[in-house]
């Protein structure tokens, strides 16, 4: 590996490959929406809800996840229509040995510190019924650019098909089957580490469709900084962005202190617009990996969708 060192393929996949990595087990979907409860006490609950969907732009099938907020499903919030978030590695996102989302939102729900909002988690390329090679698929389809850490062959980079696969093609079909608001303001993404160059890449090549946008520990230095580079010629950014990393997010002292320092050039760069609302949490001591992922998931949150 040539330049500063950076993360280890193991390192930088963190354990947002739960169920294709480690095999854990969690029910599989279905392929169609669940019905909706019957009116009555469980439809002030939350649910989460599940359907495949097949990607032309990239050739494969995945799951998509779906955590309808309380109250979705009462007859008396029919014509509600509910922000949305959107979550690369839904998989990780939701399962409880990563972020575990539905719990999170529900204590953040039943504490009034969160809006009702449609949460979606979209699984990534290694967790497709096509995938060979988990790692190097979840690589593929997020990077625009080659991660240079990687020992040859490296996964071809697809990542820049990524905006058209989720705004040309899931979008769509979750507004389809779900009550979303539409509009910026009503529409968010997030990611963490390769899923967060995928979030921060949809956002700079399609301004104006997100308005709140989650990025935790982002790979920074796939393609010798070309992220960064990127982000500097961003004509529009989103009106509320969270960035988090940890101290210790790496193999080496090196790569610890070049994780932290792309995200202050990072941060530097969004506070150049004054029109964007920027929080910036740097965590003393916290890993690359779902566990500090899952610990400033809750604060983050709230801030995004604050009124």
């Amino acid at each position: 590996m040539n330049g500063a060192p950076r993360l280890s393929k193991s390192a930088a996949s963190g354990l947002v490959l739960v169920v294709a990595a480690l095999g854990l087990d969690i029910p599989a979907a279905s392929t169609h929406s669940a019905a909706p409860p019957a009116p009555g006490a469980h439809a002030a609950r939350p649910r989460v809800d599940e359907f495949v969907f097949r990607s032309e732009v990239f050739g494969n099938t995945r799951t998509i996840r779906v955590l309808l907020p309380p109250g979705y499903d009462d007859p008396k919030s029919t014509p509600t229509r509910y922000p949305v978030m959107y979550f690369t590695d839904g998989v990780a996102v939701f399962a409880p040995p990563g972020r575990n989302l539905p719990a999170v939102a529900e204590e953040l729900w039943e504490a009034n510190a969160l809006p009702r909002l449609i949460l979606i988690g979209v699984d990534n390329g290694a967790c497709t019924r096509e995938s060979t090679n988990p790692l190097a698929d979840r690589a593929s389809e997020y990077l625009p650019y080659q991660d240079q850490s990687w020992d040859e062959p490296r996964p071809e980079a697809r990542g820049g098909r990524f905006p058209a696969f989720l705004i040309d093609e899931v979008m769509p079909e979750v507004a389809r089957r779900y009550r979303v608001a539409t509009g910026a303001g009503s529409t968010g993404l997030g990611g963490s580490s390769y899923g967060a160059i995928a979030a921060l890449h949809a956002v700079l090549q399609r301004p104006g469709v997100f308005g709140r946008v989650l990025i935790e520990s982002p790979s920074l230095h796939i393609g010798s900084g070309a992220m960064l580079r990127d982000a500097a010629d961003a004509r529009a950014w989103p009106a509320r962005i969270a960035l988090g990393v940890g101290t210790a997010e790496g193999d080496t002292p090196d790569t610890r202190l070049n994780m932290v320092d792309d995200c202050l050039r990072l941060r530097d760069t969004i506070r150049a617009d004054p029109r964007v609302s920027l929080q910036v949490t740097i965590e003393p001591g916290a890993e690359h990996g779902e566990p500090a992922w899952r610990g400033r998931l809750p604060g983050a949150l709230s801030w995004l969708w604050a009124e």
